[in-house]
């Protein structure tokens, strides 16, 4: 009885020290490992040990360090969520796991995580936090002019009034990080003692990004134009008023380069013009 306890004793003081000497065996060649940036072997290092159940902080980032810049990002995110449960303030964790899944484009995890971060840390990090409503745009303006000027016989003569009321919204809605939708309405009213010139203008564009700074942009433009004479003025009421309306359809790609960006497209114009005759007496 004595000898079987002894014996059991034994290999549980052995089993103990091995276990002491693997760990600081381990934590010194994935530093080793990890400080050369040999990536490959640090990796597969991992995978050599992960039956031994070896889990400690450093060792969990080194791992996902290395399988980041593999870019073995779902083998990364493993790594870092562990070292992220040894130390659950560890902003190094978790900016890589915000990294890990922007780049893998899950934006919805990639957002929980930039979140996590200090003010500090996202000041840092050139990231937009996805919201659907981008920004809305909002200009408006109402001017009078009436200006004089010289005959031939320096006599003043004004010239006739002109008022300008014009108005612009536009609003950018992101539908997804990659998909973006731009809406606004234009709006002019020039009015003068001869006519009055009404604008209205809609326009709506789609933008689609692509990796490595390309992007696809779909557009409408459609334009609403009544020239109305002023059939009260006698120089004019001879004059007809006239409509136009039209389509501007546009498809464009977009390349950004650091210093400029090339911007071909294609566009689709169709107008329509129509004259009323004014009744004259």
């Amino acid at each position: 009885m004595y000898k079987i306890v002894f014996i059991i004793g034994l290999l549980l003081v052995a089993f103990t020290v091995k276990a002491q000497h693997n760990y600081k065996q381990i934590d010194s060649l994935s530093y080793d490992l990890y400080v050369k940036k040999e990536w490959k072997q640090l990796a597969h290092f991992g995978e050599t040990i992960q039956k031994e159940n070896f889990n400690f902080y450093f060792l969990n980032l080194r791992l996902g360090i290395a399988n980041y810049n593999l870019k073995s990002y779902s083998k990364a995110i493993a790594y870092f969520e562990k070292s992220l449960h040894n130390d659950s303030t560890s902003q190094v964790a978790i900016e890589y796991l915000f990294w890990c899944y922007y780049l893998e484009g899950n934006y919805r995890e990639a957002d929980f995580y930039y979140h996590k971060l200090n003010k500090k840390q996202q000041g840092m990090i050139d990231y937009k936090p996805f919201k659907i409503l981008d920004f809305v745009y909002f200009e408006s303006g109402l001017n009078f002019e009436q200006k004089k000027k010289q005959n031939n016989n320096n006599n003043n003569l004004a010239t006739p009034k002109r008022s300008l009321l014009f108005l612009n919204l536009g609003i950018n809605l992101n539908i997804n990080h990659d998909l973006k939708l731009y809406t606004a309405y234009y709006f002019q009213d020039l009015k003068s003692s001869f006519n009055d010139n009404e604008l209205h203008r809609f326009f709506s564009e789609l933008t689609y990004s692509w990796p490595k700074n390309y992007s696809i942009r779909l557009g409408l433009n459609y334009i609403y134009a009544h020239d109305k004479i002023n059939s009260s003025n006698t120089y004019t009421s001879d004059f007809t008023d006239k409509i136009e309306n039209g389509y501007v359809s546009v498809i464009g790609v977009t390349k950004l380069f650091d210093k400029f960006k090339v911007n071909p497209f294609i566009g689709i114009v169709y107008t329509n013009t129509n004259y009323i005759q004014n009744d004259t007496e």
